[in-house]
């Protein structure tokens, strides 16, 4: 989700903002603006985590099915990644 931010004041205490959420934008006090960016912020790092598990689970799983490859091939076979020239 895109998101944009213009702050303006109406007087020295008074801070609002249209923030943009997809295509529509919203006034907001900065308080609810700050809020609403440090919840989505933590949804986007939970979001990271998540996928570095998966990440984590998928490079197990190729170890183990490299070893079992080995094991069966021996040296016939290489399953290194060559650098790309």
């Amino acid at each position: 989700m895109r998101s944009r931010l213009s702050i303006s004041s109406q007087s020295a205490d008074d801070w609002f903002c249209s923030f943009r959420i997809g295509d529509a934008f919203v006034m907001m006090d900065l308080d609810t603006v700050n809020r609403y960016i440090e919840d989505m912020e933590g949804k986007a790092n939970d979001d990271v985590s998540a996928i570095q598990g998966m990440l984590g689970d998928s490079d197990r799983k190729l170890k183990a099915l490299k070893a079992k490859l080995y094991g069966k091939f021996g040296k016939n076979i290489n399953l290194e990644e060559t650098p790309a020239e």
